[in-house]
């Protein structure tokens, strides 16, 4: 089974402890368990006893975690496509999941409207401990148009206690009513990755020697950038610009850097204090996150590495002054 970055994730989720929300999007790059993560999320909060600096983790032995580990805690919902529940279940029982007798009914790959519609009678329900109801519904991308559109008016209209907490690993065909509706988190970089820059800074490796200044300077040029770039790596520079955005985030959000600390510090707050004047900040960043994630899968291929340093600088131009 691949390797889970929860613990780098948790603290990029944790912008949501500090500000208030109804309804999040949680986006990750393909086969790292994002389902499994935004239920933690969801257990954190209906958690009786959490745990870490913002309390938001699940103690996981509080009557409230027995109940999200047997799926039965009455203020939750977690809405998936059938066909993957089933899947799913099959795994975690230790079964193929494909069974070799067919099924008398094929199950369905999408989320269905009546799965949208009871969580409308859910959403009315009185909370069993007197705290928020949770719906965690996705991947959102699963969504046909007919629950999508069952989905705004939830997300339009929310009952009082009511949470939405969505993930998703790709936003194409996503209606952008409900998107717009949504706290957008970007998930990325897993934990090894921010040792590997660490050590990478320490060692004055990798993109250090002509990135690390030009993010410095925060003063974005994107062709002159991509020709300092000249032939470089450009998986590792999407990593490491990804990390700074990252800290960037954590910076409106008032909480330390989490790789870039030391003498990367003060242009950090600079750059913060930048985007704090811009209006969206948040989403800017949010969405520069989703496309150097972007960039990411594809960059292996074998271009022109200044093409792909132009693109990539572009993309950034709303957060970063020019």
């Amino acid at each position: 089974m691949t390797a889970t970055p929860f613990a780098s994730w948790r603290v990029q989720a944790a912008s949501l402890a500090h500000r208030p929300w109804t309804a999040a999007l949680l986006t990750a790059p393909p086969g790292l368990q994002l389902g499994d993560f935004t239920m933690s999320l969801a257990a954190g909060l209906l958690c009786q006893s959490p745990l870490g600096e913002d309390r938001a983790e699940a103690c996981g032995v509080c009557q409230s975690c027995h109940w999200v580990a047997q799926g039965q805690h009455p203020d939750l919902r977690w809405v998936r496509p059938a066909a993957l529940e089933d899947e799913e279940g099959a795994e975690e029982e230790g079964a193929a999941p494909e069974s070799p007798e067919p099924k008398e009914k094929k199950l369905s790959r999408e989320i269905r409207i009546d799965q949208i519609r009871e969580l409308a009678d859910f959403s009315q329900l009185s909370s069993h401990r007197g705290g928020v109801r949770i719906a965690v519904i996705g991947p959102v991308e699963a969504l046909n148009t007919a629950s999508a559109n069952a989905l705004l008016k939830g997300l339009e209209e929310p009952s009082e206690g009511m949470r939405y907490l969505l993930y998703g690993e790709r936003l194409q065909g996503v209606p952008a009513t409900v998107l717009s509706r949504c706290r957008r988190v970007t998930l990325t970089a897993p934990l090894s990755t921010v040792t590997d820059v660490r050590l990478g800074q320490a060692a004055g490796e990798g993109p250090q020697e002509w990135l690390l200044p030009l993010l410095r300077s925060g003063r974005l040029d994107a062709l002159a950038w991509a020709e300092r770039a000249g032939k470089a790596p450009v998986r590792p520079a999407i990593e490491w610009l990804s990390l700074w955005l990252l800290d960037l985030q954590r910076g409106l959000t008032e909480l330390p850097p989490l790789t870039f600390s030391g003498s990367h510090e003060a242009p950090i707050r600079r750059q913060v204090q930048w985007l704090s004047a811009q209006p969206d900040a948040p989403r800017r960043l949010s969405d520069a996150q989703t496309r150097l994630q972007g960039f990411l899968a594809h960059a292996d291929h074998p271009l022109n590495p200044r093409l792909r340093f132009e693109s990539v600088f572009v993309s950034l131009q709303e957060v970063f002054p020019t």
